[in-house]
């Protein structure tokens, strides 16, 4: 373990693993607590840290933060597992687009090389920070529009129900009046007719 990546742990890593958690929750349109963040955010950093140290090949953390972090942020805000890890493995893209693009700026105004600058921890560590602003800022933005519909709902959208009309004309649905009459005796007139109207 060298002092760099001690260094780099504290001054990028942490603000780093924030901002992807913050990302995170802001494309799933979750809300964001500052406890559970920073939980979440040093969890994140933990595992980075760990296996970047075991001397295991380069994408290794990146793979085994996403499947952690997606089983962890699913089970802790109960939310589906497909949403979470679509939306984590969408963070870790912008990450690296944002950090690529931002490094370059940073290593050219400096009129330095990436091989030069690690020589230097701090200043190494404090060339990594812009993108990590940039990453906070677009989480933000994100977080106020209340995310993205893709990672917010991932069931599929169902037609209308379709209203069908029946084509008989109400007034012919409504009973017909119902005579009543009694029995003529022989011999006898016939009694009025009475007529009853049901009630609909």
């Amino acid at each position: 373990m060298s002092p760099l990546s001690v260094v780099s742990a504290i001054v990028q890593g942490i603000p780093e693993c924030l901002a992807m958690v913050f990302l995170v929750y802001a494309l799933l349109g979750l809300k964001v607590y500052p406890v559970r963040t920073v939980c979440l955010g040093l969890l994140l950093l933990s595992i980075i840290f760990v296996i970047r140290n075991s001397g295991a090949p380069f994408p290794a953390h990146t793979l085994f933060s996403l499947m952690m972090m997606s089983v962890v942020i699913s089970t802790w805000e109960r939310i589906s597992l497909n949403r979470v890890f679509l939306a984590y493995a969408c963070s870790v893209a912008v990450l690296v687009l944002v950090e690529q693009t931002l490094t370059r700026a940073v290593l050219s105004l400096m009129a330095t090389r990436i091989g030069e600058l690690s020589t230097q921890s701090l200043w190494y560590a404090l060339a990594g920070l812009p993108h990590v602003v940039v990453i906070a800022l677009i989480a933000w933005w994100l977080y106020r529009r209340g995310g993205i519909r893709l990672f917010k709902d991932m069931r599929p959208t169902e037609p209308p129900a379709t209203v069908v009309e029946s084509p008989v004309n109400n007034r012919s649905c409504r009973p017909e009046p119902i005579q009543w009459t009694k029995a003529v005796p022989s011999g006898g007139t016939r009694p009025p007719v009475v007529s009853i109207q049901k009630s609909q």
